[in-house]
């Protein structure tokens, strides 16, 4: 069994909680999304306590309760997850969605935003978007290259004094 297995059966995490009452067991994947939210936030010992106990990230008042929080989220739709919309606040209702993976990939702590021509994505999406490596995008951009330069397909050499281009 794993180390996180056994600390959700030591804090009385699971169906050994309250919580979990005869009729709730056919929401078990919201329970879980439940369980999890309150265990990443609430358990020093949680292996990703850091990145939401540990940088504030708490569950509401109300969702203390699973019947509350199952109320106010539902059961969530195929392939959706429990998601914050607005990563540096908590679990709340009017901070949580059902999220996809893609929307979740890109709402994390350390996700890089990039604005070019007045359209903001991540350096993932740019990436995608001009065929080009994300690792070249973030150099691109720490070297400060200008604007119309990141995302060229060109390859840009330093030749003595001057830049020249070199089709890549």
């Amino acid at each position: 069994m794993s180390e996180e297995y056994e600390m959700k059966k030591k804090y009385n995490i699971g169906t050994n909680n309250p919580n979990y009452r005869h009729g709730l067991k056919s929401h078990k994947k919201v329970y879980q999304a439940w369980i999890d939210a309150r265990f990443r936030c609430n358990n020093k010992n949680a292996r990703n306590y850091h990145r939401y106990g540990g940088r504030g990230i708490t569950v509401c008042e109300r969702w203390q309760k699973f019947e509350n929080f199952l109320d106010d989220m539902g059961d969530p739709p195929k392939g959706l997850s429990l998601e914050r919309i607005d990563n540096n606040k908590g679990y709340c209702p009017e901070n949580c969605k059902w999220g996809t993976p893609l929307e979740q990939t890109n709402n994390r702590y350390n996700t890089t935003w990039l604005t070019y021509k007045g359209i903001t994505k991540t350096i993932k999406q740019w990436a995608n978007e001009f065929n080009l490596n994300t690792a070249t995008l973030r150099s691109r951009i720490k070297k400060k290259w200008p604007e119309e330069q990141i995302f060229s397909k060109h390859k840009f050499v330093a030749n003595q004094s001057e830049k020249r281009r070199v089709r890549i």
